[in-house]
């Protein structure tokens, strides 16, 4: 009984699963009900067995009393028979006590007999009871069970039509993104061809331009040869600075001599470079702009002027063809750049070591952004791109008054052997 109570709490309609389970009960309160049934069967016969043993207890009296009447009988012939030996009237006597004894024994079996009768008859009645409530309940909790599960085939019904109109138009729909796909497929294979195609044009340009570039650098060293005889190179810059504090307000004149880059390295950015400094397009050039780390000559002069006609109508290359930025070759402390991004004809002089700085760098798209080329260093004349160096500054990095070139020259062979004999002593 205490199993369906708990059953009973426990349970609630949700799925089919539960449905199941009810049913289920139902069969084990049945079933229960039928051992019910038995049960009052075999009351009915323990109830035969009590009244048997009633019985049986009646004709233990009735035998209780003839026994009685007998001992009565027997000790009237023990008192009437004076022969009779004690020996048997002693015999007599035990089995008389022990016909008692089995006596009051039996009555005690029948009196719990009958105990146990009316307790597991008690026990049966309760149990008839709570059973019946308990299967009157799972009746209506079955019968709902059972108007679920009609209900739940309706909606499935339902649900099954809208899943048949989902899945054709899921059909369609994947019809379509198939034939897409077809089309998706036919571009993709005609773009990877045109990449194909596109890689070896590439390719091809890429040897025409390796090639070009050793045609300019072989037609450059031919003609630098041609117009400045063998190397090394070697320019002097003369520069006037402003009037300053320290030297009483005075103009001062300052120099620096470059020596050109190897004649192999970069003979391009060098064959421009000196075609300016021989045209002279560089006279009068001030420099305008301090960083950090570099000073910069722009084609304007000391008072902003623009000059950068000048090299325009002379018909001179402004800038190198390509940059020839060499690794082999970096700027270092007191080396000369030649500027070509966008365009010359500037250049700058690092006036820290900028090697880690300014080299070949890649943008956001990944594309190349080739360093400008560090064309020469300079060998004399350090404390004059010092002193350029420490020209104060008016906005941002512009030169409040700037100093300016008043004479670049290739200088000769003469020039440099007496060049060298002065370093020397």
């Amino acid at each position: 009984m205490k199993m369906h109570l708990t059953t009973l709490k426990s349970f609630g309609i949700t799925n089919v699963a539960e449905i199941n389970q009810l049913n289920k009960s139902l069969l084990e309160a049945e079933a229960f009900k039928v051992k019910y049934e038995m049960a009052v069967v075999d009351l009915s016969r323990i109830e035969d067995v009590v009244a048997t043993l009633r019985n049986e207890l009646t004709s233990s009296v009735e035998s209780n009393r003839q026994y009685s009447e007998k001992v009565q009988a027997l000790e009237r012939y023990i008192s009437d028979s004076s022969s009779a030996s004690s020996a048997r009237v002693q015999n007599l006597q035990s089995t008389l006590n022990s016909l008692n004894d089995q006596m009051v024994q039996k009555d005690a079996e029948i009196r719990q007999c009958e105990m146990r009768a009316e307790q597991f008859l008690i026990e049966a009645k309760k149990c008839n009871s709570d059973n019946k409530a308990v299967t009157d309940n799972l009746r209506t909790k079955l019968d709902e069970a059972r108007q679920q599960i009609q209900e739940m085939k309706n909606h499935s019904e339902d649900s099954d039509d809208q899943t048949d109109t989902k899945l054709r138009d899921a059909h369609h729909e994947l019809q379509a993104m198939k034939e897409s796909m077809k089309e998706i497929t036919q571009v993709k294979d005609m773009l990877t061809a045109q990449v194909e195609e596109s890689q070896v044009i590439l390719s091809n340009i890429e040897e025409e331009y390796v090639a070009m570039r050793n045609n300019i650098q072989e037609a450059s060293r031919r003609s630098l040869i041609s117009k400045y005889g063998t190397p090394p190179y070697f320019v002097k810059f003369s520069i006037h600075f402003p009037p300053m504090e320290q030297y009483d307000f005075k103009e001062v004149q300052g120099s620096f001599i470059v020596e050109m880059a190897p004649f192999g390295i970069m003979p391009h950015s060098i064959d421009v470079f000196l075609e300016s400094v021989k045209l002279m397009l560089y006279d009068g050039c001030a420099f305008a702009i301090r960083t950090d780390n570099l000073v910069v000559l722009l084609p304007e002069g000391p008072t902003g002027e623009n000059l950068l006609n000048n090299f325009i109508e002379s018909g001179a290359r402004m800038s190198p063809v390509f940059s020839e930025y060499s690794e082999s070759y970096p700027h270092k402390q007191y080396s000369i750049g030649f500027t070509t991004h966008p365009i010359g004809p500037s250049f700058f002089i690092s006036t820290v070591d900028n090697t880690e700085t300014l080299v070949t760098k890649f943008d956001e798209s990944g594309n190349r952004i080739p360093a400008d080329p560090c064309i020469g260093n300079i060998i004399h004349g350090i404390d004059t791109i010092d002193l350029i160096n420490s020209m104060p500054r008016s906005d941002g990095w512009s030169i409040a008054d700037r100093p300016f070139v008043t004479s670049a020259v290739i200088l000769s062979e003469e020039d440099i052997s007496e060049l060298f004999e002065k370093l020397e002593v």
